[in-house]
């Protein structure tokens, strides 16, 4: 959830890297481990040498919001997968990998989704590998790379059982 409100609570970046003087601040190499929106605030430490927060801006880093498991698919199954987040496109892409996202084959299939919904977040329908496994599900934003972890699933051949031919003696004695 977004919260407008700077407080000493936020994530410190320290100093900028870069100063252009009543032009632009910048501070490279910033990660964001979550899809979120952001405010992003800066500390205007005034003459008293207190801190008054002041809102720049609003930083919206799209993508999934939360990992989703499947529990068990069977392999070559279709099966629908419901991907919470944050303003997930119908551009996006999502691949079911045998290997960890970062380091995905390109050959493996990838999907794009069915639906988007209000929430920001996206459903796919994907097809299992033919194997079974545990597996990465990698997303990528709007063609480009898929090497974001947006969730797991199990493949796994499950069987009915069907039990028949089973018949009682006329002359046997249940208790």
């Amino acid at each position: 959830p977004y919260s407008s409100a700077c407080s000493d609570e936020g994530v410190e970046l320290g100093p900028p890297s870069a100063v252009s003087r009543l032009v632009s601040l910048i501070w490279s190499q910033v990660t964001v481990s979550l899809a979120g929106r952001y405010a992003m605030c800066w500390c205007d430490i005034g003459v008293r040498g207190e801190c008054v927060w002041q809102r720049l801006a609003l930083l919206t880093v799209a993508g999934p919001s939360a990992l989703t498991t499947i529990h068990s698919v069977a392999p070559r199954a279709k099966f629908s997968l419901s991907i919470p987040g944050v303003d997930l496109a119908l551009s996006d892409q999502l691949a079911v990998s045998y290997v960890d996202c970062a380091n995905r084959s390109s050959s493996e299939p990838s999907y794009s989704p069915k639906q988007t919904n209000p929430d920001g977040g996206a459903l796919w329908e994907l097809l299992a590998p033919p194997r079974e496994g545990n597996f990465s599900v990698c997303w990528g934003p709007r063609s480009g790379q898929l090497h974001t972890l947006a969730g797991f699933v199990r493949v796994e051949e499950t069987r009915d059982c069907v039990i028949g031919d089973w018949e009682i003696p006329a002359t046997a004695v249940c208790s």
